[in-house]
C-alpha cells in the first residue's frame, strides 16, 4: 500500500511541475513582465559610404511600454514637440514630459531612458516593463549628427498567440521627423514650414531610393 501511495504523490508532483513550466508565459492581469532590450548599433562606413560621418552616433533610447490605444509617434502623422526635439537635437526632456503625463493619466504602463550609443557600433541596453493592458513597446533614438532623423520601433506587440513571447530581435526602422529640410548628416538648421508628417526614410544618404538596407541598428528583446 506504501508503494502505491509513494507513486501517486510523484504523479501529482509532476504534474504540478510541468503545468509551471507551460504556465510560464501564460498572460496573468496582475503580472508586470520584464524585458532587456539591447540596442545594437551597425552603422559604419562600409554598410553606409554616403556622406558618411565621423562622429557617427546615437542619440540616448526612449521606451515606452503601452497599450494599442497610445503610440510614441506615428509615420503619416505629425511629429509631437517632444519628438521633434529628440529627432534633431537627441534631447529628451520635452518627450519624457510627454510620455510621464501618459503613465500618469494611466494610458501607459513605464517609461525608460537609457544612453546613447557613442559610436555607430556600439551597444547598451535597458529593461522595460509590460502587463497584459499594455503589452505594446514604442522606442526612438536619434540618429547623430542628422536634421531630424531617428531610429524606432513603432507600436511592438510583446504578446503572441496569448502568451509573452521569449526572445525576438527587430531591425530598427528609420524615420524622418518632418521637421527640418536638411538632406545630409551635417547639414545647418532649416526648419521645414510647414512641418510634414513623419515619414521613413527611403533616399540618399541613408537609403537607395526604397529602403535603408542593411538596417542602422537591431533591438533584441529577451524576456528576463
Amino acid at each position: 500500500m506504501k508503494n502505491y501511495y509513494l507513486i501517486y504523490v510523484f504523479l501529482l508532483l509532476f504534474v504540478f511541475a510541468c503545468s509551471d513550466d507551460d504556465d510560464d508565459n501564460k498572460i496573468n492581469k496582475s503580472d508586470k513582465i520584464a524585458y532587456e532590450i539591447v540596442f545594437k548599433g551597425k552603422w559604419t562606413a562600409v554598410t553606409h559610404p554616403t556622406d558618411y560621418p565621423s562622429n557617427a552616433h546615437f542619440s540616448p533610447i526612449v521606451c515606452l511600454s503601452h497599450s494599442e490605444n497610445v503610440s510614441l509617434f506615428k509615420e503619416g502623422t505629425k511629429a509631437s514637440e517632444g519628438i521633434e526635439s529628440m529627432a534633431e537635437t537627441g534631447a529628451t526632456s520635452i518627450l519624457d514630459s510627454e510620455l510621464s503625463s501618459l503613465i500618469n493619466d494611466k494610458t501607459a504602463c513605464y517609461l525608460e531612458v537609457g544612453k546613447g550609443l557613442p559610436t555607430g557600433t556600439s551597444e547598451t541596453s535597458i529593461t522595460v516593463y509590460v502587463d497584459s493592458d499594455n503589452p505594446y513597446i514604442s522606442l526612438v533614438s536619434m540618429i547623430a549628427p542628422s536634421p531630424d532623423w531617428f531610429v524606432g520601433i513603432d507600436a511592438l506587440s510583446l504578446i503572441k498567440d496569448g502568451e509573452f513571447i521569449d526572445k525576438i530581435t527587430v531591425d530598427a526602422e528609420i524615420y524622418d521627423s518632418g521637421t527640418d529640410s536638411g538632406i545630409t548628416f551635417t547639414s545647418t538648421d532649416s526648419d521645414t514650414q510647414p512641418a510634414e508628417n513623419i515619414y521613413f526614410i527611403k533616399d540618399a544618404p541613408l537609403g537607395d531610393g526604397e529602403k535603408v538596407s542593411p538596417a542602422l541598428a537591431e533591438f533584441i528583446i529577451t524576456r528576463k
